[in-house]
């Protein structure tokens, strides 16, 4: 189970010199917890929201598990997702972490490369689900 911490925001998004803007949820650790819970991983994410539309944006948006994640949110959420299920996460784990070996290491990066790819390729930038990735991974 993790434990994500931090903010929950919306960006607004409009092109150069347009007038209209967007409005997307997300923030880091949202992304890096709703990125977990795709992959399987059991998931709270602690913060705080306006009581605005922003925020009712923001609580509709986790609640069906609908984002826009980047790259660098969906490699994070990969790497934790990995370390995990290595059981090489926590402050027990330390030394573990610290002693891995070359071909986990690689297992765990290359998932978390193949995961933030996979976002990248698709309009949105929507993380893929476990499935997805282990049909990647297969290829």
């Amino acid at each position: 189970m993790f434990v994500v911490v931090g903010e929950a925001l919306v960006d607004l998004v409009g092109p150069r010199g347009g007038r209209t803007l967007e409005a997307h949820p997300g923030g880091s650790p949202a992304n890096v917890a709703l990125g977990l819970g795709r992959l399987g991983d059991t998931v709270t994410l602690k913060t705080r929201l306006g009581r605005d539309a922003f925020g009712e944006m923001i609580l509709g948006h986790l609640e069906d598990l609908v984002d826009t994640v980047g790259a660098g949110d969906s490699f994070t959420s990969g790497l934790l997702h990995g370390l995990h299920r290595a059981d090489l996460l926590g402050g027990t784990r330390r030394e573990g972490l610290a002693a891995i070996d070359e071909a986990t290491l690689v297992s765990v990066v290359d998932s978390a490369a193949i995961i933030a790819a996979i976002t990248c390729s698709r309009p949105g930038a929507d993380p893929p689900t476990r499935d997805e990735v282990e049909a990647r991974r297969t290829r």
